[in-house]
């Protein structure tokens, strides 16, 4: 009987190590990433005069649903400190200003008022844009987070 107990016991605790190395391995990759991020140099440029192809949205890839549907993106115009974009159904449109190291706020914001019955991000897509965020430029994957969270991918758009 002490035998099986040991047995048992032994086997819970290399249960519990593999469980607690995934956790450790897991939180090693996400903290990679954010470090990665942290790590690009600021360049307001590479930002700038690009389309940016909105991706994923907390979380959630972003897939056209239909033909109809448009493709949701974020241009910022360096020459008018001005955004323009497409939440996948209206377009928007207003002014942008950055501040200190990376933070962004998007202000004056305004879009037309279609109604797509397809498009179940948009009011997401512009609620998230209306914070202030922080931005980096990795390649050519633009990312928007807050704190520790990336709240919006885009990746550059080929034109």
């Amino acid at each position: 009987m002490s035998k099986l107990i040991i047995f048992f016991v032994l086997i819970t605790l290399i249960a519990c190590t593999r469980s607690l190395t995934f956790s450790e391995s897991f939180q090693t990759h996400e903290q990679k990433v954010f470090n990665e991020i942290d790590a690009t140099v600021y360049n307001q440029s590479k930002l700038t005069d690009v389309v940016w192809k909105l991706v994923e949205l907390n979380g959630v890839h972003i897939a056209l649903d239909s033909m109809r549907q448009k493709v949701p993106y974020i241009q910022f115009l360096s020459d008018e400190q001005r955004v323009v974009g497409n939440d996948g159904c209206n377009n928007f449109f207003g002014s942008y200003e950055i501040r200190q190291e990376r933070n962004l706020v998007l202000s004056s914001l305004a879009s037309t008022r279609m109604a797509c019955f397809d498009v179940t991000y948009d009011y997401e897509y512009m609620n998230a844009l209306s914070q202030e965020l922080r931005y980096s430029v990795v390649q050519d994957s633009l990312f928007f987070y807050t704190d520790s969270l990336i709240v919006i991918k885009c990746i550059a758009q080929i034109q």
